[in-house]
Parts: C-alpha cells; sequence; structure tokens
C-alpha cells in the first residue's frame, strides 16, 4: 500500500495521538492502582474491616489491572503500527500479505490484520 507523503504524515500524527492518549490513560489507571492499594493497606491496620468491603477493593484492583493490560496491549498495537509505517509495510496483513481495506485502517489505525485473517484469528482464540 503506497502511501503519499501527506498521508503518511497525518496518519503518523493519528497514530502518535492515539499512543500520547493511551500513555495518559495508563498513568490515570495506574495512580488509580496504586491508591486502592494505599487505601487497603491503611484499612487493613485498623478493625472491624468488612469482608464485603475488602472483597470490593480486591475486584476494583483486578478490574484495573485487566484494564492496564488491555491498555498496554493496544499501546504496543500502535508502536508496532508506527514502526510498519516507518518501514513500509503499513497497511499489509501480516498473516497473508494482502492490503487492509482502508476503510478497516480508518476505524482502526493500528490494525495489522485483514478482516478475514483476524476473523480467522479470533475464531481460533473461541473470541
Amino acid at each position: 500500500m503506497a502511501l503519499k507523503a501527506t498521508e503518511k504524515k497525518a496518519l503518523k500524527a493519528r497514530l502518535e495521538e492515539e499512543r500520547a492518549r493511551l500513555l495518559t490513560d495508563l498513568r490515570g489507571l495506574d495512580a488509580e492502582i496504586v491508591s486502592l492499594g494505599q487505601s487497603q493497606q491503611i484499612e487493613a491496620g485498623g478493625a472491624g474491616n468488612h469482608f464485603a468491603d475488602d472483597a470490593t477493593d480486591i475486584m476494583e484492583q483486578e478490574k484495573d489491572l485487566a484494564l492496564k493490560g488491555n491498555l498496554e496491549e493496544r499501546i504496543r498495537d500502535v508502536e508496532r503500527a508506527l514502526g510498519r509505517l516507518a518501514d513500509g509495510t503499513y497497511g499489509i496483513c501480516e498473516n497473508c500479505g494482502k492490503p487492509i481495506n482502508p476503510e478497516r485502517l480508518e476505524a482502526l489505525p493500528s490494525a495489522r490484520l485483514c478482516i478475514d485473517c483476524k476473523a480467522q484469528a479470533d475464531r481460533r482464540r473461541g473470541g
């Protein structure tokens, strides 16, 4: 997929903007995780903490950790897309080598797979 210089520049800016947004979200989530951990430590020192409150805190922390993993994966996807943009392989399916539909790239600029290969990968994973 041969990109014009203006298209490449616009894509790079969009991907860098997405990376910055995701990093901001990740920092906020990290702060929330730290805050939850600190509040659990403080409450653990006090008497009469209810088991249900502990369970809620643990569930929140687990949810935040899962969100953190998702954000980190999305950041890696964006960084890989920036690498593909730099080396001239952006917009080419990593599985079959065919061009990725421009509408798919518009919706998900970090897409590594064409829609058919993505569907196959999801079926294999059971998703």
